[in-house]
């Protein structure tokens, strides 16, 4: 009998020195039970997507991007540490505006230039739908040296030159087609 209470006695101690006591045994009552995910919490969740690499493994860049709402890329030197982000609104998604996969972000063959492409933000995406206008990307370029940053408006899609890393090549959007005639459905 002696022998069973002096191994419940360290087995009590043992579990109360590594906290797999349960809270009401152990005394630590004033724990939340765990609650449900609600919608909200699912609509807050943010995926990272599209990591990239420069060639020269210096620096890294990835997406970031909410379910609903603006997501950001976040450019980071691996040297030091620094860390740069950039809002790029709403963007379309894993798939792209035309069902295949797209071409969002990249390094120059050089490693010295990081473009991205950066999409209309959520309100502005709605006020557009609603107007029945386009919705337009414009191209940012980023000098890696100097962190300086150049927007292009309205451009589909980028590409670097391969080896001539100074070289970019943007596909800009038609002209835009005239306004539709009559007001805008509610």
């Amino acid at each position: 009998m002696k022998r069973a209470s002096l191994t419940s006695a360290i087995v009590i101690i043992l579990l109360t020195l590594f906290g797999a006591m349960p809270a009401t045994i152990s005394g630590q009552s004033d724990q939340k039970p765990p609650r449900p995910i609600e919608l909200a919490d699912i609509v807050a969740w943010r995926r990272m997507s599209s990591p990239t690499l420069s060639n020269d493994g210096r620096f890294l860049a990835t997406k970031i991007s909410p379910t609903e709402g603006d997501g950001e890329v976040v450019l980071r030197c691996l040297d030091d540490g620094r860390e740069w982000r950039f809002t790029i609104g709403e963007s379309p998604g894993m798939m792209g505006p035309m069902g295949g996969g797209s071409r969002e972000m990249g390094f120059s063959a050089d490693s010295k230039w990081f473009a991205f492409t950066v999409y209309p933000g959520a309100k502005e995406a709605k006020r557009l739908r609603k107007e029945r206008r386009p919705l337009q990307n414009r191209v940012a370029l980023i000098d890696l040296a100097t962190a300086k940053r150049l927007d292009f408006e309205k451009i589909r899609s980028f590409a670097f030159a391969g080896e001539a890393g100074n070289w970019i090549a943007l596909h800009a959007y038609g002209a835009e087609p005239p306004l539709p005639s009559g007001p805008p459905p509610a």
